[in-house]
């Protein structure tokens, strides 16, 4: 009998222990497994539905991201290519070309200079909102000292370069 009662004993020793070791295991973050069993249906589809919301919150962040990146490559894209297709089929003499690269440099290193201040946002974790709407206000100004460095005849043209190219755009 005292042998039943020990190999009782050793077996409750067993199942304790075991019972000890697994409570003590880690367990997921989250809300407890109790506190879930209590919930109401509607609770359970409510804490659903916020967790949906908050993926699709997360989605739309990421395709306006990815929209500003766009119309940011575009801006810089135009502002690179406009001086020759602007000035496509118009002759210049040597001060025009001497003028219209001048303004051409000038523009890049503002461009430049742009594209640093918004890499230092970035990384200062406040991305520059307006890098697009900035770059085309200087794809505007280049255009217009472009067109100002020209003949009556040759804005003419530039006009003409101009509209086409906006239609295209």
């Amino acid at each position: 009998m005292k042998r039943i009662h020990t190999f009782a004993a050793a077996a409750a020793l067993v199942f304790l222990s075991a019972n000890l070791a697994d409570a003590q295991k880690m367990k997921p973050a989250g809300m407890p497994a109790t506190a879930k069993a209590h919930m109401t249906k509607a609770d359970k589809n409510a804490m659903k539905d916020a967790h949906e919301a908050t993926k699709d919150a997360h989605e739309a962040a990421k395709d306006a991201r990815k929209a500003d990146e766009r119309a940011e490559k575009s801006a810089k894209d135009a502002l690179k290519d406009q001086p020759k297709a602007l000035l496509k089929g118009v002759k210049l003499s040597k001060e025009e070309k001497a003028s219209v690269k001048a303004i051409e440099k000038k523009n890049h290193e503002q461009m430049e200079a742009l594209e640093k201040q918004a890499k230092a946002a970035e990384k200062a974790g406040a991305p520059m909102k307006d890098l697009a709407q900035r770059l085309n206000a200087l794809r505007e100004q280049e255009r217009t000292e472009l067109r100002a460095a020209l003949s009556r005849e040759q804005q003419v043209r530039f006009d003409a370069n101009v509209a086409s190219v906006s239609s295209k755009h």
